[in-house]
């Protein structure tokens, strides 16, 4: 067994003798960002950049990379070279990938450090050892609104350090594990998205075609084709009343009452989040007017148009926003065959196809309105919805094991990391 010593660093506790603690500046040379520049200023060049959000754990995102404008000498100094270290500077600070010429040209933005290790190390180990410091980089940050690790603090972040070659060791060995542990979760995120689609589909067939053998006929709605002969084609208006919600309101009109409210954001697939809920001022009339009850729709009106969610009283009381609509299926029609529906038309681009489009999609009331929707009898609905439950109760139960089983491997991936980059056990012979 290795002898140890106290490193000095909280969140590391005892390190291996032999290895030393250094300030990051003495093993690396740091360069913040550019700050954001969107003209040129006389002989500059549009170059495509990284920020935070292009930084993963362990590797980079370039699947949408924005240009600014940088000058001749900004281009030396900003320019990622292959084996560079990226660091978030805001956000999830700490988040490092390494940059292996993802493109032929690239720079940073201020909301990234380039951290270049000098040749006494290996880049390898940093990348591995900046993700067990998760901790270690809360712990120092500057925080105003938001999280921010400024270069000075990064610069004097104390660093454990092994021999070269024992950090090519550990390195290696990471990327092995690592490797292995990536490939499983690759393949369970498959069958995650497998099983969504199957959901998905099975959904769209049920809602749309039925779940029995039938004559079928033209429905006249695009994205939906043929539908069982004795369904019926209906506007939304004729099974539903429509109310879009309040527009934001921050003070106190007089007799107002502060409450909760739901957005878009608050509103997923087939489930609804609230987790995260604020409120505004609503009049007595408007207390009437756009408070929930159990079992109204509620439909995104912006952003991702149509998601539709069911409310079932998560919240003593609630109201809605005008970036959502709440949907009362009448006594004629069943709530839960409609939320399948929508979630259907949503996955063929329904909603999509209807929406007024300015800078982003808007889906009005009276587009909802006027909604083409398909009809089976009340007793066909209930049937239809009674075997989605069953249905999409399985899938999501899979999805809820593979899920879980993804968040243990990433757990188990982390705990590695951290065990053999600060010590605490030896790569094997």
């Amino acid at each position: 067994m290795r002898e140890m010593k106290q490193s000095g660093i909280p969140w590391i506790g005892d390190i291996p003798k032999d290895w030393v603690v250094n300030r990051l500046k003495f093993i690396a040379d740091i360069v913040l960002g550019k700050m954001l520049c969107n003209e040129d200023k006389g002989g500059y060049y549009k170059k495509s950049y990284l920020k935070s959000k292009n930084i993963q754990w362990l590797k980079v995102d370039v699947s949408s990379v924005d240009e600014m404008w940088f000058s001749a000498d900004e281009l030396k100094l900003y320019k990622l070279k292959q084996g560079d270290l990226i660091l978030s500077e805001g956000g999830e600070v700490g988040k490092t990938c390494i940059w292996n010429n993802e493109l032929d040209e690239c720079y940073i933005q201020n909301s990234a450090h380039k951290v270049t290790i000098n040749k006494y190390n290996y880049n390898r180990f940093f990348l591995y050892l900046f993700n067990a410091y998760s901790e270690g980089f809360d712990s120092i940050v500057h925080k105003i609104s938001i999280a921010h690790l400024t270069k000075e603090k990064l610069m004097n972040v104390p660093i454990i350090t092994p021999s070269l070659p024992e950090q090519n060791t550990i390195a290696d060995f990471l990327d092995y594990k690592c490797e292995k542990i990536d490939t499983i979760i690759a393949i369970e995120e498959t069958i995650i998205s497998e099983l969504n689609e199957y959901k998905q589909s099975t959904i769209q067939k049920a809602t749309t075609k039925g779940i029995s053998k039938t004559k079928m006929k033209n429905s006249g709605i695009d994205w939906v084709g043929e539908i069982p002969e004795g369904w019926e084609v209906k506007r939304l208006k004729y099974c539903a009343d429509v109310v879009l919600g309040k527009m934001l309101c921050n003070e106190d009109k007089g007799n107002y009452q502060k409450k909760p409210y739901l957005k878009s954001k608050n509103i997923q697939w087939l489930n609804i989040d609230i987790s995260d809920i604020e409120e505004m001022w609503f009049s007595e009339y408007e207390l009437e007017l756009y408070r929930l009850k159990k079992g109204d729709l509620v439909l995104s009106e912006g952003g991702e148009v149509g998601k539709t969610c069911i409310w079932n009283n998560e919240l003593e009381e609630c109201y809605i926003q005008n970036s959502a609509h709440k949907v009362t299926i009448n006594e004629n029609n069943l709530n839960t065959f409609f939320l399948y529906l929508f979630h259907a038309y949503g996955s063929a681009g329904g909603f999509n196809s209807i929406v007024r489009t300015i800078s982003i999609a808007h889906l009005t009331k009276d587009k909802l309105l006027n909604l083409q929707c398909c009809c089976p009898s009340l007793p066909e609905q209930r049937e239809i919805a009674a075997y989605l439950d069953k249905k999409t109760g399985e899938v999501d139960k899979l999805i809820s094991i593979k899920q879980k089983k993804i968040t243990e491997l990433k757990e188990y991936k982390k705990s590695l990391i951290y065990e053999y980059v600060t010590g605490k056990k030896e790569v094997p012979a």
